[in-house]
């Protein structure tokens, strides 16, 4: 290739420049959310329910702690607005899990904070699956291995986001955004450590009013239903959200509504629940109906647009 002149040189060499750097970064990107896909894909999901055995009605933190040179190290750590269930993302290996109440939201364990662990422990994880019925309860009594002052993460959020199922949500928050919506399919693993997998609530739970579940499709979010939810009867209706990562597999995240569901069947005992899914989220409530259906005990609708 000739060039006219040497400035034509230049701009030429800078362009071939930026088309290289431009490919290096796409590949990059590429090989990282490929590596967040495996790694969910060869990761256990630890569930269970934490209760208090004392009253607490405030938010709770669980733990799962893994054992590196001598000490215990967080893994993965989620908020609960309340006492109830829990999911935990590891990969293989054995662990600790443990919980405490936080009245401050410091994400440390303060000596008037109740705390407890799973027992008998360890808990063992494959690197794939789930581990269920990990369930346990926080108390006053004394603790072995933990230390008051404990902290699972020294990043605290101004709002703690609860994974616990019926969670009052702000719409416009962030975490419910288009954007990370996407994040959800392409990075499942970062997604569920950080926004979990959930039903949300708009309002607090009315048992006068029948309960309308929105599920998303493939890289969706909360907000692609703001229409339905701004006209929906809410004198008749109240509407819930499934928000979950949709790069996970049909069954692990139709096994998560499930759980949700029950969840709040046994907070609340509602008996009818309508389902209006998008695209791949019209599989996954047809997966959880196909699979867990006689174990809802509600009358159910199903719509898949």
């Amino acid at each position: 290739m000739k060039f006219a002149t040497a400035s034509a040189l230049r701009r030429y060499r800078r362009l071939a420049l930026l088309t290289l750097l431009c490919s290096c970064l796409a590949s990059c990107t590429l090989a990282k959310l490929k590596g967040d896909a495996e790694t969910f894909y060869s990761s256990t999901v630890l569930v269970g329910r934490v209760s208090s055995a004392i009253p607490w009605d405030k938010p709770i933190v669980v733990a799962a702690y893994a054992k590196r040179e001598g000490k215990l190290a967080v893994v993965h750590y989620t908020v609960l607005h309340e006492a109830g269930g829990y999911e935990l993302l590891v990969p293989e290996g054995e662990y600790v899990i443990w919980a405490f109440g936080d009245t401050n939201g410091n994400l440390s364990w303060d000596a008037d904070e109740p705390a407890g662990q799973y027992r008998p422990g360890p808990v063992v994880a494959s690197g794939s699956g789930t581990v269920v019925n990990l369930n346990f309860d926080i108390t006053n009594q004394a603790q072995t291995e933990f230390a008051v002052g404990t902290t699972v993460s020294k990043t605290v959020p101004a709002t703690p986001h609860s994974t616990q199922a019926g969670a009052i949500a702000d719409l416009d928050a962030p975490i419910f955004s288009a954007q990370s919506g996407k994040g959800g399919y392409w990075a499942p693993t970062e997604f569920f450590r950080t926004a979990g997998g959930n039903i949300y609530f708009l309002d607090q739970y009315d048992p006068a009013k029948i309960p309308v579940l929105f599920v998303h499709g493939v890289g969706g979010s909360p907000q692609d239903w703001r229409y339905f939810f701004d006209h929906l009867d809410r004198s008749r209706f109240q509407p819930w959200f499934f928000y979950y990562p949709s790069g996970a597999s049909l069954d692990s995240i139709s096994y998560l509504l499930f759980w949700k569901l029950i969840n709040l069947q046994r907070a609340h005992h509602f008996d009818k629940i309508y389902f209006t899914a998008h695209s791949m989220g019209g599989l996954v409530v047809r997966n959880l109906l196909a699979n867990y259906g006689a174990q809802i005990p509600a009358e159910k609708l199903f719509i898949s647009l």
